[in-house]
């Protein structure tokens, strides 16, 4: 496994960088928890997606009717 070979087992924390996807998010976690490392790891939504997000948001909640 590609992040085995770059060492994933000894790093002292993992940060998870991605969008807001739930396909992406839900294969996270069995992944690293086969890995063992799955206490080490913080999760983090881009800056781009959470904006843009709060955008949809903002404009729904917003709306001048």
């Amino acid at each position: 496994m590609h992040l085995v070979s770059l060492g994933i087992t000894y790093a002292a924390q993992i940060l998870l960088i991605a969008d807001g996807a739930e396909w992406i998010w839900k294969h996270i976690p069995p992944l690293l928890e086969r890995l063992g490392v799955i206490h080490k790891t913080e999760q983090l939504l881009d800056f781009y997606h959470v904006t843009e997000h709060l955008n949809r948001f903002s404009e729904a909640a917003f709306d001048k009717v």
